[in-house]
């Protein structure tokens, strides 16, 4: 019986010392090697359409679109190239703090003097079907609109100074 005892204690001990070796092996030989590499950058300014060199905020739409909130408006990048919306577009002010596209797909711009709401079938330079519609007119409170957020409830949160 002792015998017996000592045996399995000395094949358990065999089995954990064979794991051990090949996962030391296993760990001292990496599959691929690694390098160190230097990622492209580019830099977008005004030369690359962009409305201003300084950028407020940068955010990703759910379409994988770049929206640069700058002191001239607001930028979208496809990749390619820079779509840009201003007061023209009906905007109530040309400075964009912050940028936001809720879970059913609404975006919402926060400017320095009130929020807009992108109108997907609104024409650019119309005023009767104007791109932007401005949300909380002439509301003291609602100037210099700093960030949004939408919580778990869908509501939208809008902070200001």
């Amino acid at each position: 019986m002792i015998i017996s005892l000592q045996k399995k204690k000395f094949e358990a001990f065999i089995k954990q010392a064979v794991w051990l070796i090949l996962f030391c092996i296993l760990i001292s030989f990496p599959t691929k090697s690694v390098y160190a590499e230097r990622l492209p950058v580019k830099t977008y300014t005004v030369a690359d359409g962009l409305l201003r060199d300084y950028v407020n905020k940068i955010k990703q739409d759910s379409r994988g679109f770049l929206w640069f909130c700058t002191g001239e408006g607001i930028s979208r990048f496809d990749g390619i190239g820079m779509t840009n919306f201003t007061l023209a577009d009906g905007l109530p002010n040309r400075e964009v703090h912050d940028f936001l596209e809720t879970r059913n797909g609404t975006i919402y711009i926060a400017t320095e003097s009130g929020l807009a709401r992108l109108n997907p079938h609104g024409l650019r330079g119309s005023k009767e079907h104007p791109l932007f519609t401005n949300l909380l007119p002439d509301n003291p409170k609602a100037e210099k609109i700093l960030t949004l957020y939408e919580d778990k409830s869908n509501q939208i949160w809008v902070g200001t100074s």
